[in-house]
């Protein structure tokens, strides 16, 4: 999935002592695709919802006062890659165990990605690139189906 647009950077912060050095501080930077930035974004945005509020959201609306923090909220509801909204497993308590999975369980996806692949946030908040394979054999929450093909 090739770079899109954005110049998103994450930054992250290392301690490093070598031996007979004082600790410094190392910053790596790291550009992120437009997608994983997003999901990344809905992911801390929906966890912050469901800590707040102790239940998870039922839908965009309750998220978009936790997504200004990280810009437009509109710019969440797609994905940069495939073009399609993201599909997002609301109703998901990410303050409980997902007793449900049996593998990777996804939290939020793009619908058709590119390329044979898409990227995917699992209830751990982490962003994953799956191929179409991976993805099928992902553990989707009870009462959400992915789409057909996917």
């Amino acid at each position: 999935m090739g770079g899109l647009g954005r110049d998103a950077m994450r930054y992250f912060v290392l301690g490093v002592g070598l031996v007979g050095c004082s600790p410094s501080e190392v910053v790596v930077q790291e550009k992120l695709e437009p997608s994983h930035e997003r999901l990344m974004n809905l992911g801390r945005a929906y966890l912050q919802y469901n800590s707040k509020y102790e239940k998870a959201p039922a839908g965009f609306a309750q998220l978009q006062p936790f997504l200004k923090e990280f810009g437009n909220p509109e710019e969440y509801l797609r994905s940069p890659t495939d073009g399609e909204p993201y599909v997002i497993c609301w109703g998901v308590n990410l303050l409980a165990p997902p007793k449900w999975a049996k593998s990777t369980p996804i939290l939020a996806y793009e619908k058709r990605g590119a390329n044979g692949q898409r990227y995917v946030l699992t209830i751990m908040r982490s962003v994953l690139v799956m191929s179409d394979s991976e993805f099928r054999q992902a553990s989707i929450p009870p009462g959400h189906q992915p789409p057909r093909g996917g």
